[in-house]
């Protein structure tokens, strides 16, 4: 992953190119996945993504951490990534975010969202640890 000049592009899986969200200009989106009171997930991610591509969004982000991502199982994981992927139907690239507190863990999350259909990869660094920019680098790397 690179934004060497602050641009807001970020590479993505070999052979997938460069996706330009535009971080900070109102054009990416994490999506809030739309659940019931006792947590079960709602048909609700088809209008919120119409609703938001009517809004001119250029990209979405599913499971991310600013949201439930890191409450999710990877049933849930699935469940959020596929219903994003379906309401965005190609028209604009899905990230997913992946992360946790060990490089295992961000690794299962990548490969079930490259499973799914991602045009890329949000990669958080680890939670609650504090890796030198060297370890970090290889997390990035190795997810």
């Amino acid at each position: 992953m690179t934004d060497t000049e602050g641009t807001g592009i970020v590479h993505t899986a070999p052979g997938c190119g460069a996706i330009d969200f535009q971080w900070g200009k109102e054009n990416g989106l994490p999506p809030v996945a739309p659940l019931s009171e006792g947590g079960e997930f709602l048909d609700g991610f088809g209008p919120l993504v119409e609703f938001v591509l009517a809004g001119g969004v250029s990209g979405l982000v599913a499971a991310g951490t600013t949201g439930e991502g890191s409450a999710l199982d990877l049933d849930e994981r699935r469940a959020v990534i596929e219903a994003v992927i379906a309401a965005a139907a190609g028209r604009v690239p899905v990230l997913v975010g992946v992360g946790g507190t060990a490089t295992r863990e961000a690794l299962a999350q990548a490969r079930l969202a490259l499973e799914c259909g991602a045009d890329g990869l949000m990669v958080a660094a680890p939670a609650y640890v504090l890796p030198t920019p060297e370890e970090l680098g290889r997390h990035v790397r190795a997810v």
